[in-house]
C-alpha cells in the first residue's frame, strides 16, 4: 500500500484458476437479438469464470468488436449487487468498496462518483429486454482479471481475485463541542491509518482513511463554522498515490478562502478522528510567532532523553521522545504561519515522533528545560535577491515517468538529478529556492502547486523528460497553461514559457518541438505565478537519451534554465 505518512507492507496472493479444455474445431455461431428497434445477428462468445461456463437466456455477445454480457452476470458471478432504475434507464452495481452507475446508450460511466469513459465508446445496451454491459471494463473495475483466447477468438476466461478485507468501517460523523472547541468527529470501528493533504483554490483539507469502508456515513454534511463550509465523504477510487485495490474513504473539509489566524488540526484518539479549524493548538504545544522570532514549546517530562534531528532533504526537525513524555495523540497540525509548514505527531512502539516541517530559509535553536523543549526559529535574510523559485522534479516514488528503451533510465531519476542541480545553481545566484521533492518520493500534483502558492513563489519550473513512440523524434518542448484556462492565474503565461523555451534552444542547440498549451496539467494550471513544464529531451530517442544521461549535458540544461530565470527577473 502506498502511503504519504504511513507505510505498510501488504502481501496479496492472486490465484488464477484456468480450465483445461480441448476444442476439435472452432464453430462460429450467432444469436438474433433486438437492438434499438432492429433485429440483428451478433456472434456468441463463450465466457468462463474459473473454468465454469456462463449460461444465460441472452448469452455474451460480440457487439462493435467488444464482448458484452447480461448485467445479472455481475450480480451472480462477481460478488456484487445490481439495482435497476427504469425511469432513468440506469443500472447500479454495488460492492463493499465500489459504486458503479451505468446509463443505457451512454459511453460515460460513474465509478465512486467519478466520471469515466467506456473503452471504444461502446455503451450499455438493451437487448431482448436484457441490460448488456461491456465485460472487460466492468469486471476489471470490480477487481477481476480478464483474458482472451486469441487462437479461438472466444472462450473468454476470467479469474476471481482474493477479496481484500476491510479493516475499518465508519460508524458515524458528528459535529460537537469538545473542550470548548467545535469539532467534526469521525467515529469508526477501529483505529485506521490515514493520510492528510492540504489543497488550495479553493481551500480544502483532504483526509484519506485507509482500509476503510464508508459504512453509514452520508456523502455530504452541512457542518459549518466561520472557517468550515461543509464536509463531503466518499468511497474514494485510488489514484496514483495508492494501489488499485486499496479501500479508502476520502473526507473533504471545504474551507473558507481566508484562513488567516486559523490552524487546521486532524487528531486521532483511538477509533475517533477529530477535525478542528480555529486559532488553537494541540494540548501539549505552545507556539508564538512575532514575525521575527517563532517559539515552539513542547511538554516533555524527561526532556534530557529526547533526541532532535534535522533532515536537510525534507527541511524538517524530528523530535523523538518516550510516548509517556506528553499526552499528544497522533495528529497533523497545519499552521498558517511564516516559519512552520506543519507538525505531524506519531505514536508507535513506545516512542513519540514529532516531525516539524519548516518553511524555507528558517534557522532554529534548541533549548531543553526540566519539563519542556523549546525550539526557537528565525528567518534567514542573507539571500542576494527577493525572488522565490519553486523547482519541481516530476514524477517520483511509485511513478517512474517515462522509461527509456535505450538504456532503461527512469525519468523520475533524471528529473531529480536535474532539479537538485538547478537548486544549487539558483541558490548560488541568490535566489530563494523551494523544492517540491528532494528524494525519491511521489508528491500529489495539487500539493506541488499548493507548495508554490502558499510560499508566494515568483516562478514555478517543473522538470521533465519526454517520450514518443516515434524514436526519431528529439528536442525540447515547453508546456504551459493559458491564464484564461486557470482560475488562479492573472498574468499571460505564454511570455514566460517562451522565455524559458528560447533560452533552452539557444543554450543546448536542440531541436524545437514547440511551446504547447496544456491546461489539463495540474502543476501549471493550479499555480498562481508564472509556471512552465520543461520537457528537456526524449528518452525514446537514442541521441537525446545519451546526452541527458551525461552530467556535463545536464549542467548545460541547468545553466540555460538559470540564465533564463536570471534574465526574466533582471538578476546579473
Amino acid at each position: 500500500m502506498k502511503k504519504i505518512f504511513i507505510t505498510a507492507l501488504l502481501c496479496i496472493v492472486m490465484i488464477f484458476a484456468f480450465s483445461v479444455m480441448s476444442y476439435s474445431a472452432y464453430n462460429q455461431s450467432f444469436e438474433e437479438v433486438q437492438v434499438d428497434g432492429q433485429n440483428v445477428k451478433l456472434e456468441k462468445i463463450d465466457v468462463l469464470i474459473n473454468g465454469e461456463m456462463l449460461n444465460s437466456d441472452v448469452p455474451p455477445l460480440l457487439y462493435q468488436s467488444r464482448t458484452i454480457i447480461p448485467i445479472r452476470f455481475v450480480a451472480e458471478k462477481l460478488n456484487s449487487k445490481v439495482y435497476w432504475d427504469n425511469k432513468s434507464k440506469e443500472a447500479t452495481i454495488k460492492t463493499a468498496n465500489k459504486n458503479i452507475v451505468i446509463k443505457i446508450d451512454s459511453k460515460y460511466i460513474l465509478v465512486n462518483g467519478k466520471n469515466k469513459t467506456l473503452p471504444y465508446d461502446v455503451p450499455a445496451k438493451i437487448m431482448n429486454s436484457r441490460t448488456m454491459i461491456p465485460l472487460r471494463f466492468v469486471a476489471e473495475e470490480l477487481g477481476y482479471k480478464v483474458g482472451w483466447d486469441n487462437n479461438l477468438r472466444k472462450g473468454l476466461i476470467t479469474s476471481a481475485p482474493i477479496i481484500k478485507p476491510v479493516a475499518n468501517t465508519i460508524i458515524n460523523i458528528d459535529n460537537k463541542m469538545v473542550d470548548d472547541r467545535r469539532a467534526v468527529i469521525i467515529e469508526s470501528t477501529s483505529m485506521p491509518l490515514y493520510n492528510v493533504l492540504m489543497l488550495g483554490n479553493p481551500n480544502r483539507l483532504v483526509l484519506d482513511m485507509l482500509d476503510t469502508s464508508i459504512g453509514k456515513a452520508k456523502n455530504q454534511y452541512e457542518y459549518k463554522t466561520d472557517k468550515l463550509k461543509g464536509v463531503r465523504v466518499s468511497q474514494f477510487e485510488p489514484d496514483n498515490l495508492y494501489d488499485s485495490d486499496d479501500i479508502i474513504v476520502r473526507t473533504v473539509f471545504d474551507l473558507d478562502s481566508n484562513l488567516n489566524n486559523t490552524n487546521l488540526i486532524i487528531e486521532q484518539d483511538q477509533n475517533k478522528i477529530y477535525f478542528y479549524a480555529d486559532n488553537k493548538l494541540l494540548k501539549g504545544l505552545n507556539y508564538k510567532n512575532n514575525n521575527d522570532i517563532g517559539r515552539l514549546i513542547i511538554d516533555s517530562r524527561t526532556s534530557s532523553d529526547d533526541i532532535v534531528e534535522y533532515n536537510a532533504n525534507t527541511n524538517s526537525l524530528s523530535l523523538i521522545m518516550n510516548s509517556n513524555d506528553n499526552n499528544l495523540n497522533n495528529s497533523v497540525l497545519i499552521l498558517n504561519d511564516s516559519m512552520i509548514e506543519n507538525i505531524v505527531v506519531k505514536n508507535k512502539d513506545g516512542q513519540k515522533n514529532i516531525n516539524i516541517i519548516l518553511k524555507n530559509n528558517i534557522s532554529y535553536n534548541i533549548k531543553k528545560a526540566d519539563n519542556s523543549i523549546e525550539l526557537e526559529f528565525k528567518k534567514i535574510t542573507d539571500t542576494k535577491n527577493k525572488y522565490t523559485i519553486v523547482v519541481d522534479a516530476g514524477h517520483g516514488g511509485q511513478d517512474p515517468g517515462a522509461i527509456s528503451p535505450i538504456n532503461g533510465v527512469k525519468e523520475k531519476d533524471l528529473n531529480l538529478k536535474t532539479a537538485l542541480l538547478l537548486e544549487e545553481k539558483l541558490k548560488s545566484m541568490g535566489f530563494n529556492v523551494i523544492m517540491t521533492r528532494r528524494t525519491d518520493v511521489l508528491i500529489n500534483l495539487y500539493e506541488r502547486a499548493y507548495i508554490a502558492n502558499r510560499n508566494n513563489a515568483d516562478a514555478f519550473i517543473s522538470i521533465h523528460y519526454n517520450y514518443n513512440n516515434d524514436s526519431s523524434i528529439d528536442g525540447i518542448q515547453t508546456l504551459y497553461c493559458p491564464s484564461y484556462k486557470s482560475e488562479v492565474k492573472q498574468n499571460d503565461q505564454y511570455p514566460f514559457a517562451e522565455y524559458m523555451h528560447r533560452n533552452l534552444l539557444t543554450g543546448l542547440n536542440a531541436q524545437d518541438k514547440g511551446i504547447k498549451r496544456r491546461p489539463e496539467l495540474v502543476v501549471t494550471r493550479e499555480t498562481a505565478m508564472d509556471a512552465a513544464l520543461l520537457e528537456l529531451g526524449f528518452l525514446s530517442n537514442a541521441s537525446d537519451t545519451y546526452k541527458v544521461c551525461s552530467p556535463q549535458y545536464r549542467k548545460k540544461i541547468v545553466n540555460a534554465i538559470a540564465d533564463a530565470i536570471a534574465r526574466k527577473f533582471k538578476i546579473k
